[in-house]
């Protein structure tokens, strides 16, 4: 009885292991967004991660009108961050993924960006 409770345990904790690690590094989605970065910063209580958001500026019902579009990201590479803190302000188009989950420690929000390329 005692080796069937161990074997059950031990495939719970096998089968928790794969699905954290599944959630953690397969994405749902990929894709690019462009437009301005108007936000790009370090924050978090206990877990510091670097969070921006851009500004997409999608035109409104009759292009007079312009409607703002916020859309925020997260991103870990030192790379696309150096990158990204010297774009400021400036159009910038960015190549994401989309996770499934994302943990408290990992950012705020399920897309992380890849690269990034300045446009203007």
């Amino acid at each position: 009885m005692q080796k069937i409770i161990v074997r059950v345990v031990v495939v719970l904790i096998v089968l928790v292991v794969l699905t954290a690690s599944f959630f953690s590094f397969m994405y749902y989605s990929e894709g690019e967004r462009v437009g301005s970065l108007v936000k790009f910063s370090r924050k978090g209580y206990v877990f510091k991660t670097w969070e921006g958001q851009i500004n997409t500026g999608v035109s409104g019902v009759d292009a007079t009108q312009p409607l703002s579009t916020a859309w925020s990201f997260t991103v870990v590479d030192r790379d696309v961050i150096e990158k990204l803190r010297e774009a400021e302000g400036k159009k910038v188009k960015l190549h994401y993924v989309e996770k499934y989950f994302v943990y408290v420690w990992q950012g705020d929000t399920k897309y992380f960006i890849k690269s990034v390329e300045v446009l203007n």
